[in-house]
């Protein structure tokens, strides 16, 4: 049952998992999205991590905020990752 609530994420890259997202979410919703991800090299585990919060971010915008455009912006600084 909650395989369906995110891509098998060792299968796919962190932009990848946030592209095939947005793409669901357009369908589903009718909204526009923005994702620009740099793709950078994360372990399963963060790239899991990171997705979830991009998914939870994404559904309270719609459901919460009845977002009509949302953008996802991920991209490194150093040795850190920025996700806004």
């Amino acid at each position: 049952l909650a395989r369906g609530l995110y891509p098998d994420i060792q299968q796919l890259s962190f932009q990848d998992a946030v592209d095939d997202l947005a793409k669901t979410l357009v369908l589903q919703h009718g909204i526009k999205i923005e994702a620009e991800v740099m793709d950078v090299d994360l372990n399963d585990n963060a790239k899991m991590h990171l997705f979830r919060i991009v998914q939870e971010a994404c559904t309270n915008d719609i459901r919460h905020g009845m977002a009509r455009t949302i953008e996802v912006d991920f991209h490194s600084h150093g040795e850190r990752g920025v996700l806004t």
